[in-house]
């Protein structure tokens, strides 16, 4: 696939893509080479997890303090951002900011909905904005827990003229 390679280019050729060294990532099966192929930029992606096909099921990532979930209905995109499910691994640890790092790459928790702090329950933070490079969108966020601050990222490939989303991104810590 022609927009996987395209991708992987993109993806490293960018050296403020996110505040992570390494990332874990649920990868769309296809695009799995081309994510983890090599390391440019300081950043590399680790495909966990995969899913074969967008759209069907939610997709989630998670790290000791914090888990994210992109919707199935928000991994085939039309417009210029989209919504996930953030919530904390545990009850003893709170989200307390959720920023957006497209829309405000220079601005210091938090933002975003104020503490959440229940280990079950999911709150949704939207209007994240993809931003365009390459003909590639991607959103870019920083999520602040009691415990630790992470850096993440949703990609999405153009297929057919579609925004599809190849892979989520939490900073591996």
């Amino acid at each position: 696939m022609i927009f996987v390679t395209t991708l992987s280019l993109f993806i490293f050729a960018q050296p403020t893509l996110s505040m992570a060294k390494d990332m874990k990532c649920a990868c769309y099966t296809p695009a799995v080479g081309g994510l983890e192929a090599g390391s440019k930029g300081g950043y590399k992606l680790k495909c966990n997890e995969t899913y074969s096909q967008p759209g069907v099921s939610d997709v989630s990532v998670h790290e000791s303090k914090a888990k994210i979930k992109v919707k199935k209905n928000e991994q085939i995109q039309s417009d210029s951002d989209m919504n996930m499910d953030i919530r904390p691994r545990d009850d003893g640890n709170c989200i307390w900011g959720v920023i957006d790092k497209v829309a405000s790459p220079d601005k210091n928790y938090p933002a975003k909905g104020g503490s959440h702090c229940t280990g079950t329950g999911w709150k949704t933070y939207g209007k994240f904005k993809l931003t365009s490079s390459d003909g590639n969108m991607v959103a870019k966020f920083g999520i602040q827990t009691t415990k630790k601050t992470y850096g993440g990222t949703i990609i999405y490939g153009i297929q057919n003229g579609t925004k599809v989303m190849v892979a989520a991104c939490l900073e591996n810590k």
